[in-house]
């Protein structure tokens, strides 16, 4: 019989009586893969905070701020599709129903607009997106002028990641603060 030596190791395979050998492939899993997620998710914000201020100080400030509003737009849609980030369904007992139920009638509108929507109306709403979109590149491109070392610009990824990997627990810590001042 085989011994374990080390914390996550998995014994040898053992033939079967028969003269079989049955091969096992096993996993050790500490934790799932929340931990490594967690780990890519703010490396990846950090290293991108730091390439874009560096392609800023080389002279390709426009570019970075271009890249970086691509990567957190495209982020954004993403995070919607995978169920992440999502409108609230219906409005509930709390003090942000009436705003919740807003925002999900205006993006129900919007949708249903786009789609039954004539050519004219399809070009406003791709103007509209680009105003927000460039509303939004300024925005960057304003942020990345206030890094001044890599020491800061790794500071600011790693905030920015943080607060992707914890938007749930940030909503919920709001969400309990309007209802603690509610009930003042």
């Amino acid at each position: 019989m085989s011994t374990i030596d080390r914390p996550g190791q998995v014994p040898a395979s053992e033939p079967d009586p028969k003269g079989e050998v049955h091969v096992h492939n096993t996993t050790v899993n500490f934790g799932g893969d929340k931990g490594w997620n967690i780990l890519v998710t703010l490396f990846i914000s950090a290293g991108l905070t730091i390439f874009a201020w560096q392609l800023s100080l080389s002279g390709f400030a426009e570019m970075a701020a271009s890249g970086v509003t691509i990567f957190l737009v495209t982020l954004v849609g993403y995070m919607f599709k995978a169920g992440i980030l999502r409108l609230p369904e219906k409005p509930g007992d709390d003090d942000l129903a009436f705003t919740k139920s807003t925002l999900r009638r205006i993006y129900d509108e919007i949708q249903a607009a786009i789609v039954k929507s004539s050519l004219f109306k399809l070009v406003v709403f791709a103007l509209a997106y680009t105003v927000g979109f460039m509303v939004l590149r300024t925005a960057v491109a304003f942020g990345i002028g206030l890094l001044t070392t890599w020491w800061i610009a790794l500071a600011v990824g790693l905030i920015v990641g943080g607060l992707i990997i914890a938007q749930d627990q940030i909503l919920a810590w709001v969400r309990a603060n309007m209802i603690r001042k509610s009930g003042q």
